[in-house]
């Protein structure tokens, strides 16, 4: 199990900033036939995160990388511009006649952020989503470019990295990343919701192609996450009163995953990263971004994403938008959800000597406060 997560600085109680993980799960729980693949062996795993590690200091083999996946492509390149790395390696692609698109090399800066994402099917399966809501919806998405021989993803060898790194194109969105500081927060908030919305109506109707593969988020996520929280009382940096704590609510968030029926109103397709980076504003209009980590999840999981990253004054807006009916039943499943979020993303920073301070600081705000009240049955969600 591989988690991105980003950092985001929140108001958590009396006002003081603290880091709430959000962003989510990059690989979680897999098909069956999954499993024999050799980056589920530990040894194999283990070669190729500290190759690619290492290869990520070089820039000038990135831009060598970026050169030999852009000959796959019918464009003539007049430049490129290295936007990010983090899960891919983005870069910004303008060609003789001014038209831009977005290169995205697989290849993630992080070792922590491989797995079964940088495979074709998955890969591949992402794209098929974007065709289908260009075709079946109003909603501006990025449109994916097929390369010389018309497939979706292309590969190419890198000989110091020893692998095939996969290779995708895509036209590029101008617009401005939407700020929760922005003057019309509130207005784009309740449009953030209703674009949500949309997403989900669209992922309920639509029938996925045969050997459609993405992402799966389930019980076996947290159960694992847990698992390996468990190490940080080896090391000192939970305690055991805040242990079984995790323990107790991952049992219950188990039992409410197992009780909670998978019908095609509750689960499908989800965005799984719809946070205020991946939007962008042009004329007031919000358009999404990003689909890597989108996957199979109980359609609530968005808004728990959404409402642990809203700064709280704008939270209500985007419920109005999305048009979600709080019940007490669903706002405690949302609210399982967002601990769900923050325990497995926290459990992949066990062994990071960084976050020994957030550990120690935080950790027992979430246990203490936060998990506790879903035990009692005590909102949160606009607290957190």
């Amino acid at each position: 199990m591989v988690v991105c997560f980003a950092f985001q600085e929140v108001s958590f109680r009396g006002g003081a900033a603290y880091f709430l993980l959000i962003g989510f799960l990059q690989t979680c729980c897999w098909h069956c036939e999954e499993a024999s693949h050799p980056l589920r062996q530990p040894a194999a795993f283990q070669e190729r995160r500290l190759s690619m590690q290492a290869s990520m200091e070089n820039s000038a083999l990135l831009t060598e990388i970026a050169d030999k996946a852009l000959l796959n492509y019918d464009i003539e390149v007049v430049s490129k511009q290295l936007i990010r790395h983090n899960e891919n390696l983005l870069w910004r692609v303008t060609d003789h006649i001014g038209n831009n698109f977005a290169l995205r090399i697989h290849m993630p800066k992080h070792g922590g952020f491989i797995g079964f994402q940088q495979r074709k099917t998955f890969i591949e399966s992402e794209l098929m989503w974007l065709q289908a809501l260009r075709t079946d919806t109003d909603i501006e998405v990025q449109e994916p470019i097929t390369n010389k021989a018309k497939e979706l993803v292309s590969f190419i060898t890198d000989e110091s990295i020893q692998q095939s790194i996969a290779c995708t194109l895509l036209t590029w969105v101008d617009g401005e990343v939407f700020s929760q500081d922005d003057p019309a927060a509130m207005e784009l908030t309740v449009k953030m919701g209703a674009l949500q919305q949309t997403l989900h109506a669209h992922s309920q109707k639509w029938v996925p192609p045969a050997g459609f593969r993405r992402l799966i988020y389930d019980e076996t996520t947290i159960v694992q996450a847990c698992d390996n929280l468990g190490k940080g009382i080896q090391s000192g940096i939970i305690g055991n009163d805040d242990y079984r704590i995790v323990c107790d609510v991952t049992k219950l968030i188990c039992s409410l995953f197992a009780n909670t029926p998978k019908t095609k109103a509750s689960w499908g397709l989800v965005h799984a990263d719809f946070l205020s980076g991946n939007l962008l504003i042009r004329e007031g209009q919000l358009i999404p971004i990003d689909f890597s980590l989108s996957g199979w999840a109980y359609y609530l999981l968005d808004p728990a994403i959404c409402l642990c990253n809203l700064k709280k004054h704008l939270r209500k807006a985007f419920i109005e938008g999305y048009g979600l009916q709080l019940t007490e039943e669903r706002l405690y499943f949302i609210e399982a959800l967002t601990l769900y979020i923050i325990l497995v993303a926290a459990s992949r920073q066990i062994n990071n000597i960084v976050w020994k301070s957030w550990f120690e600081k935080r950790f027992p705000v979430i246990t203490g406060e936060f998990c506790q009240k879903l035990q009692r049955h005590v909102s949160f969600i606009y607290d957190i």
